[in-house]
């Protein structure tokens, strides 16, 4: 939602008309809403069953989806019980819950604890005396119980405070293929992950607008010499003054002469 929100404010920017499609629809928020909210959502429901006495997968998912019912982006698979579908940006995805409260509770042998805590090595030994300050995750703790969820939510809460405040840049890396075998690209393969990582929407989005932005000075500079001097503005008196960065006034005038020397559309430009 960052890519495409940033593709809208260039195109409002800039005049353009934003481009017609579903914000909903390209937004993974209700969805990380879904696992993240405080009391209904899928890591809070999760941790609240491991601590439940007769807790299991299967009334984890139904109490999920008693808590969740009206939302768009989840569905229960009946008569899995255990299994849930829950609809991402890039496709609906099913998730089987058998093995979900175990592997929460991270159950971690104390013998094993011990045996690290002990260990002739002695950054290992503190990093083991460190986890035996600190509440286990896996334990039971009521209101206090975390979870291996809870650490997960935590990383990706930073993450996202992390990319709000800054200026998202990112490099797609796309395996051409699933064998890793050189010189050979699998379309299919290749297509699911421009589709998975929002890249079809967001090139779709950025379409809509300019697809190329060049400084006016710079693109005088490049091209007033290929038009005939008779076709460009008059100089000022003491040539073309330069104020900065912003361009002058001649300029302006200079490259919208420019462009109609090379009889580009009014309406395939912006100034």
């Amino acid at each position: 939602s960052i890519i495409f929100s940033a593709a809208q404010a260039e195109a409002e920017a800039e005049g353009v008309p934003p481009p017609q499609f579903d914000a909903e629809a390209v937004s993974n928020v209700s969805t990380i809403a879904l696992f993240s909210a405080p009391h209904s959502g899928l890591f809070a429901l999760l941790n609240e069953e491991c601590v439940f006495p007769k807790g299991t997968d299967e009334s984890f998912v139904a109490k999920l989806h008693a808590a969740n019912k009206e939302h768009s982006r989840l569905s229960v698979l009946q008569p899995e019980g255990s299994a849930f579908r829950v609809a991402h940006y890039a496709g609906s995805v099913k998730y089987q819950a058998s093995g979900f409260l175990n592997k929460n509770k991270a159950p971690f042998s104390e013998d094993l604890l011990v045996l690290l805590r002990t260990s002739s090595e002695p950054f290992v030994a503190t990093l083991f005396a460190q986890e035996a300050a600190a509440p286990q995750a896996g334990k039971r703790g009521g209101r206090g119980f975390r979870g291996v969820v809870g650490g997960y939510a935590a990383e990706l809460d930073e993450l996202l405070r992390v990319i709000r405040s800054s200026t998202a840049h990112f490099v797609r890396c796309i395996k051409p293929n699933v064998r890793k075998a050189a010189r050979c690209f699998e379309e299919p393969v290749v297509m699911r992950q421009l589709r998975c990582g929002g890249v079809l929407e967001a090139v779709r989005v950025f379409a809509s607008g300019f697809p190329d932005r060049m400084p006016i000075r710079d693109f005088v500079g490049t091209y007033c010499s290929v038009v005939a001097p008779s076709k460009l503005p008059p100089h000022p008196p003491g040539g073309p003054p330069s104020q900065g960065d912003a361009p002058t006034a001649w300029e302006r005038g200079a490259c919208a002469a420019i462009l109609r020397a090379f009889d580009v559309a009014d309406e395939a430009t912006a100034l």
